[in-house]
């Protein structure tokens, strides 16, 4: 059995290779850069994706979750020539969008909380409070601010998380690791390791212990967050050296306050933020790791970076107007499919969509809507087989949520709860994704009320349920290539036996899950 699947997920993800078509949005200061830089390189830029790839692409970038076989019927039916545009408005507009973006930067500012002070962190509030400040579109150097001057604890206001994550509570007292809390902030607002010269000056590197230490003093010599019913919080360590933020001293005024104002007038504040959300949308950062601008790295589209970050500057750094001016640009749509002898190049520079894997949240959001796994029913046996606790359908689907998203994230760094670039998985995950009894594919089961169950019932002939669990799935129809190996497979096996292997397949295939 095991060589018949495989032999299926080889063809599965065979599409034909898309076509180029007009561009129908004006030229954004993204393309207008990227452009010049590649007829310098001399580079000749990927077709631009068809409708279904681009649909897929994007949906999941802005909104962390597939679009529905609806969605994608209408998407494809349309001939407006604007028609992208008003789908990245859409996706932007709806709720899915700030739940998804605020999550995710909520990740990038608290990451993974330390066992000790989980009970002290409140990440759930810290998102509900992300996703307000999206919601009234508030701009990124607003935020940054009210995180580093928040004088509340989380319990009292969410935006006090960024801090209390740099915290240790031991004999009823809680002390801030200042030094963990300046080498986050260096890399989070500034996309500079400065904590890399915390014990001593990196011979490659323009940045010096000084620099490292004069930032923490900022922390170190300011007023703390005071709670009534709360010790005040100590400080660890002694101030050495006077606050500075890579040479330059605070305006008068409350040191956090002043750090927020020099981190937000520093030329690197709007890069490594543009840096940051281009490598959420690329898969890699024009700067690349995205939070390291290293001086001694070469940078071939920096000026790309540069045009972008003035924008942002300008725009007073509105998060959606970012988002959106790149989802918009003829760059961010290429095609991912094909090859030539300038593929590398190509892929340096842009020139090509880069295939990533899914994000923990996106997989698992792609999975559960995919199958409609919220739906089905988790057997109990399947989930005691995990060392889960089984009870109804609600808790299970909520319990195995938890359980998928920590085996992902299983050795990730602290600091960073996703990959960008590379799997997060590991042995256990892939077994589970072998293992087709296991509850997460409990909605591909002919009998459990998942999207197959529903399908079947419908009485539907074997293309158009074929077709379905592929738009459900890779967000396109299948090809005829894949209708003649797969339906005679079902013919093989039966019909409920048999479409449960394909669709199994299908989630198993990279076409379902890569972003491309």
């Amino acid at each position: 059995m095991i060589v018949r699947l495989a032999a299926l997920i080889l063809i599965a993800g065979s599409a034909a290779l898309a076509q180029e078509t007009p561009a129908t949005s004006a030229e954004n200061p993204i393309d207008a850069s990227v452009n010049v830089v590649w007829r310098r390189e001399g580079v000749v830029p990927a077709d631009r994706s068809e409708d279904a790839e681009f649909l897929r692409r994007v949906t999941l970038d802005l909104t962390g979750r597939l679009p529905t076989p609806e969605e994608t019927a209408a998407f494809l039916a349309e001939r407006t020539p604007d028609k992208r545009e008003k789908k990245i408005d859409a996706l932007m507009a709806s709720p899915a969008f700030t739940d998804f973006w605020a999550a995710r930067l909520s990740g990038a500012l608290i990451g993974k909380t330390p066992a000790e002070i989980q009970y002290y962190i409140n990440r759930a509030a810290f998102e509900n409070w992300m996703r307000e400040r999206l919601r009234a579109r508030v701009g990124w150097d607003v935020i940054v601010t009210e995180l580093l001057t928040s004088d509340g604890l989380p319990g009292t206001r969410a935006e006090g998380t960024f801090l209390s994550q740099f915290t240790t509570v031991g004999g009823g007292q809680i002390t801030l690791k200042v030094d963990d809390a300046a080498g986050k902030v260096s890399s989070a607002f500034l996309g500079i390791r400065l904590r890399c010269a915390q014990c001593h000056d990196h011979p490659q590197d323009k940045y010096t212990q000084e620099d490292f230490h004069s930032l923490a003093a900022f922390f170190r010599g300011a007023p703390q967050m005071r709670v009534a019913g709360v010790p005040p919080l100590k400080i660890e360590g002694q101030m050495e050296v006077a606050p500075k933020l890579l040479g330059l001293a605070p305006p008068k005024g409350g040191l956090r306050q002043g750090l927020a104002r020099l981190l937000i007038g520093h030329e690197q504040f709007a890069r490594a933020f543009v840096n940051r959300l281009w490598a959420y949308l690329f898969g890699r950062g024009i700067v690349h790791p995205y939070d390291d601008f290293n001086p001694q790295r070469r940078v071939p589209a920096l000026e790309v970076l540069d045009a972008v970050a003035r924008e942002l500057r300008a725009r007073k750094f509105d998060i959606r107007w970012l988002l959106r001016t790149i989802a918009t640009s003829r760059v961010y749509q290429r095609t991912s499919r094909g090859a030539n002898d300038r593929a590398a190049a190509q892929l340096e520079l842009f020139a090509r969509a880069r295939t990533r894997p899914l994000t923990p949240e996106q997989l698992w959001n792609a999975i559960t809507q995919a199958t409609q796994l919220e739906r089905a029913s988790i057997d109990k046996e399947s989930m005691e087989r995990l060392g889960l606790p089984a009870g109804p359908r609600e808790q299970n689907y909520a319990t195995l949520r938890q359980w998928f998203l920590e085996l992902l994230t299983k050795g990730t760094p602290p600091d960073q709860a996703e990959s960008l670039t590379s799997y997060t998985s590991n042995h256990q995950l892939v077994l589970q994704f072998m293992n087709f009894r296991s509850p997460i594919w409990a909605g591909l089961r002919a009998g459990s009320w998942g999207r197959l169950h529903r399908v079947l019932r419908a009485n539907r002939e074997h293309v158009a349920v074929l077709n379905e669990l592929f738009m459900a799935t890779l967000s396109r129809r299948s090809t005829s290539a894949e209708q003649q190996r797969l339906l005679r497979h079902v013919g093989a096996m039966g019909r409920e036996p048999g479409f449960s292997e394909v669709f199994w397949v299908i989630l198993n295939s990279d076409e379902f899950v890569f972003n491309h």
